[in-house]
């Protein structure tokens, strides 16, 4: 494996000095630490982060909470610094957060062999004491506490620069965090949480969008960025974070209108403040589909966030809408003479405004006769009766599908002979079943060398509105010692 270099100076490596014990100590004070913080929204998160401890025994590699283990060696390296950084200044400026990590078992036994007690002193072998120090200074700020603001403000004008201090102020800060998420059921409160830093008042607006409409103009997914300049938003309303003061990150939890709680629909979030603008897109509900091939063609079934069928619906498709059975909720769209992966709108009738686009692949009517044939050997003697057993299946797309489909089935039996007198049999209108084999007898002649057994049939094939015609052969090969001049054979 390809040795990671420590791709920030300012963190450092393990050192070498540290046993594979102490090594396994200090990732597992690392992993639970982040564990503990997943649930804040550290920000900036896009980027992967990994952790490598070298010991003999495995490899720790973290990313977002995922453990994996590997019997190899390697040293540990430290990479995107932001997320690093957010993890630590949380832990500073929240002595509770930093008890919770000290609570895990292996956090504490290291904290507790080394003597660290403080943030500080367990990372500082990791990264320079100057840039914890720095980190420290901002998030007590970024916490809003302010008994020890000025010393904060003090230090970070010595260890950063004022132009740095004069940003860190003035920065405005608008986001939604991590932590929302883009699709929610209909029992979850429906709300945001966003960051908000020197924003003034929030403006928020909800926009609900016809997804039917969109849908079926657009054929496409709905995009983020997408332009509501004109359009007038069903809510908006202000909010005021409770800043403390300029440095101050505020995490608001914004819970949506009373009117959308109880709605399904895809909702544009807009915040505005200060000049910057923020917007999240919410799906409430879920809408999904289990498709199946049949006779007749595809069957769809769509279920709710409940995974329960919902009876009342339809798909739209192509400019079509294809209507559910109420009994069964089944919806059936017939084969396609061109096959291709189709773009589908899954609809319920009882909320006709919440819309979900998918695709499927939309087949043509194929269909595939495979048949097993069965001629007992010791049956094949001159002037006796032999026993054809015949076992035919039909697939349609590689589904199995009854015989019942099956039309003018046929099975042609040819019998040859050496003195080239062979018999041709034809069984009309043979009777095929799905769940037992079909039965034929024939007379064997004088001197038999092969006998062939063919299987002929049609199907109907309701997209072409044609017959199809299918066939399956087997041959059996007796006798082949008589058409040689030998009178035996090396086994």
């Amino acid at each position: 494996m390809n040795t990671i270099r420590n791709l920030s100076p300012r963190l450092k490596r393990i050192p070498e000095k540290c046993g594979p014990m102490e090594r396994l100590q200090i990732s597992a004070l690392l992993f639970h630490s982040l564990i503990v913080i997943a649930a804040f929204p550290v920000g900036r998160r896009e980027g992967l982060t990994f952790f490598y401890v070298e010991t003999p025994f495995f490899l720790i590699f973290l990313f977002y909470g995922y453990v994996n283990k590997a019997n190899e060696n390697t040293c540990l390296y430290v990479f995107d610094e932001t997320m690093i950084r957010e993890m630590l200044m949380n832990l500073f400026s929240d002595e509770a957060l930093w008890q919770s990590v000290l609570q895990t078992k292996k956090a504490s036994s290291f904290v507790q062999k080394s003597r660290k007690k403080t943030v500080r002193e367990a990372f500082r072998e990791f990264i320079d004491d100057e840039v914890l120090e720095s980190w420290e200074a901002q998030g007590y700020l970024y916490s809003g506490q302010s008994a020890n603001m000025a010393a904060c403000i003090e230090k970070l004008s010595k260890l950063e620069s004022q132009s740095f201090l004069d940003t860190l102020k003035n920065d405005v800060e608008l986001e939604f965090t991590k932590s929302n998420v883009d699709h929610t059921d209909m029992k979850s409160p429906l709300e945001v949480t966003v960051r908000a830093k020197n924003t003034g008042d929030i403006m928020c607006k909800v926009f609900e969008i016809n997804t039917q409409t969109y849908y079926r103009e657009k054929q496409e997914d709905l995009k983020t960025d997408l332009s509501l300049d004109g359009f007038h938003a069903a809510h908006e309303w202000t909010i005021q974070p409770k800043a403390q003061h300029s440095f101050h990150r505020v995490t608001v939890k914004i819970p949506l209108p009373k009117e959308l709680q109880s709605k399904r629909g895809v909702f544009f979030v807009d915040l505005f403040g200060n000049g910057h603008h923020s917007r999240a897109v919410i799906q409430r509900g879920v809408m999904t589909h289990i498709e199946r091939c049949t006779e007749s063609g595809h069957k769809f079934v769509l279920l709710d966030e409940d995974h329960e069928v919902i009876k009342n619906a339809s798909i739209w498709m192509s400019g079509h809408t294809y209507q559910s059975n109420t009994d069964n909720g089944e919806i059936h769209i017939p084969f396609s003479t061109k096959p291709q992966t189709q773009k589908i709108i899954l609809q319920r009738n009882d909320d006709p405004k919440f819309n979900v686009l998918t695709s499927f692949e939309h087949k043509a009517e194929t269909y595939q006769l495979q048949c097993g044939f069965y001629l007992d050997r010791e049956q094949m003697l001159a002037k006796k009766q032999a026993t054809v057993i015949v076992r035919p299946g039909l697939l349609l797309n590689g589904n199995r599908v009854t015989v019942d489909l099956l039309e003018n089935v046929q099975l042609f039996v040819e019998v040859k002979t050496m003195d080239s007198r062979g018999i041709n049999k034809t069984f009309d209108n043979l009777k095929v079943f799905d769940h037992v084999e079909s039965y034929c007898t024939i007379s064997m002649p004088m001197n038999v060398t092969d006998v062939v057994l063919r299987l002929s049939c049609q199907v109907t094939n309701q997209s072409q509105s044609s017959k199809v015609d299918l066939e399956k052969s087997q041959s059996f090969q007796i006798n082949g010692i008589h058409t040689t001049n030998r009178i035996s054979c090396s086994i």
